[in-house]
């Protein structure tokens, strides 16, 4: 097992260099002098107090998460049906077979017929454009995987209060790990699409046997336990020199040994994402505006606070000792 880091090239100088989006990457409050890190004592009073520090940072990592999976907006731009072919049909579903057997014999007996199941209700077809809208927005298989990457390496280096280059930190992840990021990212995608509609198949068929009601309580413990797992893939990914069979086998194995810090990480990401669809409900502006300003880096940012402890004190600390944190650092620094 090798671990896989950088060789930070950046200066501060740099860093501070003006820009119109300089206020993003502005560092936060300083640390006081002789402060204890906190992946020492990663508690919650330090999870807000780290993340009043990294608030800037998080904000500025989430618009480069949404900038990073562009093709989403294609099919945002298909769901408002601008492209879309605008029609009407019968709402009965049999008035075609009705319309053949009395279209040849009009009469006041068919007529009554026809205006009783001809009432018209609106259709909407896909276009050509948004057959290509669909189709340029499964880019997002491609890009989901390096995106993750690169926003998890920025994460965990905020969780261990190194210093952050946004761009450079955020490309330098993921062209160290683009292939295996791409194929995982694929897989990520895939996984969590099925898990997302067989919740939602078996919870519409729940009252039609036990078996149905079986499957939709299995379905909502393995989304709970992906949600454990993902918590550490993508970490692991650019911590260390691991295979994807490898990367899922410690992951399966971290939510056990996890579970406290994973409760933890699940109540907080459950709490951001309600409290997000409560704005949504009472005033919608806001709620659609929150996902692409700071609700999906801030959950990243739960899971990374409360999966890297774990990560280094089974993966990390029994290399390093108790000072793994800044013996890791230096080994990075020294590649």
């Amino acid at each position: 097992m090798a671990f896989r880091d950088r060789n930070d090239n950046d200066s501060l100088e740099n860093k501070g260099r003006f820009n119109i989006f300089s206020w993003m990457t502005r560092d936060g409050a300083g640390v006081e002098p002789g402060e204890e890190p906190v992946m020492k004592n990663p508690s919650v009073k330090n999870f807000f107090k780290l993340f009043g520090r990294k608030f800037n940072q998080i904000i500025t990592l989430n618009l480069m998460m949404i900038a990073g999976n562009f093709p989403i907006f294609f099919l945002f731009a298909m769901m408002t049906g601008y492209f879309s072919i605008n029609t009407a049909s019968p709402a009965y579903t049999l008035f075609a077979q009705l319309n053949g057997a009395l279209g040849s014999t009009p009469s006041a007996y068919s007529a009554a017929l026809f205006g009783s199941y001809s009432i018209q209700t609106p259709l909407t077809v896909l276009s050509t454009v948004d057959y290509v809208l669909i189709a340029l927005s499964c880019l997002v298989l491609f890009t989901f995987g390096p995106v993750m990457v690169g926003s998890s390496y920025i994460m965990r280096n905020m969780v261990r209060q190194e210093p952050i280059f946004m761009k450079h930190d955020f490309f330098y992840a993921i062209k160290r790990n683009l292939k295996q990021s791409v194929i995982f990212g694929i897989m990520d995608v895939a996984i969590i699409f099925f898990i997302i509609y067989d919740i939602f198949f078996f919870n519409l068929n729940f009252s039609q046997s036990m078996a149905m009601k079986m499957m939709f309580f299995a379905a909502i413990f393995i989304a709970i336990l992906y949600f454990f797992m993902r918590m550490y893939i993508y970490i692991m990914m650019l911590t260390f020199d691991l295979s994807i069979f490898k990367l899922l086998k410690n992951a399966l194995i971290f939510t056990v040994l996890g579970i406290k810090r994973n409760a933890c990480a699940l109540i907080g990401t459950l709490a951001a994402v309600l409290l997000n669809f409560w704005l949504l409900v009472v005033y919608f502006p806001i709620g659609v505006i929150l996902p692409f300003i700071i609700t999906l880096s801030f959950t990243m940012f739960i899971s990374a606070y409360c999966a890297y402890p774990v990560i280094s004190k089974y993966m990390i600390e029994p290399y390093y000792g108790d000072d793994a944190i800044s013996s890791e650092a230096a080994e990075e620094s020294a590649e």
